[in-house]
Parts: structure tokens; C-alpha cells; sequence
């Protein structure tokens, strides 16, 4: 998939920045903040790891910060968007299994996580809920995607 090399080169863009660029679509209308677990990693060593990739794409065009909060602009949605329909279409192109096994394959996948997610443990979770958002539209049955 050729997408975020070709975005990459035409935003002047490092790929850390435009990965997190992505990773903050997934925090939706909330935004995101410094805290553990959302701007920066859980199981980070490096603090303040992330502030150059958010100056990046804030340079860009793609993301602001409002009252300790970042948020994707416009701008930053729509490249989002686009590297979502990129993907999907990438993985449309896939077929590693017949059409049939796949969506079985989907479907137990499916039970598994929502079972996961639903599990009392751990009792802390700080991924779990912005795993929901990486589906964003439901794909088509059987798909890769």
C-alpha cells in the first residue's frame, strides 16, 4: 500500500507524524491528551515523546490544540479518511482465504474481542475503547478489511 509513502512525500512529512496524525483520528471528536494511554504511550520510557510529531502536524495543517487537547482539523480528517479508504481498498484487493472461511474467520474474531472487551479484567483498561473506533465503517462481509 503505497498511500502514506505518497502523503508522506507530499506533506513533507516524517512517517512518525503521519502515524500520529492516524492514531489521533481515532480518538474521534474527544481529541486526545497528554495522559498515558492516549497521546503518549502507556509504555513509553521517553517523555514527552509525541511533541514532536504533534509541532509536525500541527505545521501541517493537520492538527490544533485546544484547552490541553489535540484534535485533527479539517484537513487532518480528510487525510485520515483517506488513508482509511486507502487501506480498505488495499484489502479488498486481498483474498488469503475463500470469501466463505473469511467471514467465519471475521465472525469469531468478532466474538472473541467483544468478549475480551466485555471480560472483568483487566479492570483498567486504556485501549480497549479506542479499538472500537479503528473499524469505523463496518466492512463488507467476507472482506480482508
Amino acid at each position: 500500500m503505497t498511500f502514506p509513502l505518497q502523503k508522506t512525500e507530499e506533506l513533507g512529512l516524517d512517517r512518525p507524524t503521519f502515524i500520529w496524525t492516524i492514531n489521533l483520528s481515532y480518538r474521534g471528536d474527544r481529541g486526545a491528551s497528554a495522559e498515558p494511554g492516549d497521546l503518549a504511550s502507556a509504555y513509553g520510557t521517553i517523555p514527552g515523546r509525541w511533541l514532536p510529531m504533534a509541532a509536525a502536524a500541527r505545521g501541517a495543517g493537520l492538527a490544533e490544540e485546544r484547552d490541553g487537547r489535540w484534535y485533527l482539523t479539517e484537513k487532518g480528517r480528510g487525510l485520515a479518511a483517506a488513508m482509511h479508504e486507502a487501506a480498505r481498498a488495499h484489502y479488498a484487493s486481498l483474498e488469503p482465504l475463500p470469501k466463505e472461511e473469511l467471514a467465519e474467520l471475521a465472525r469469531l474474531l468478532d466474538r472473541a474481542f467483544f468478549a475480551a472487551a466485555k471480560a472483568t479484567e483487566p479492570a483498567k483498561r486504556m485501549h480497549t475503547p479506542f479499538a472500537f473506533g479503528y473499524r469505523g465503517d463496518e466492512p463488507p462481509a467476507g472482506s480482508f478489511a
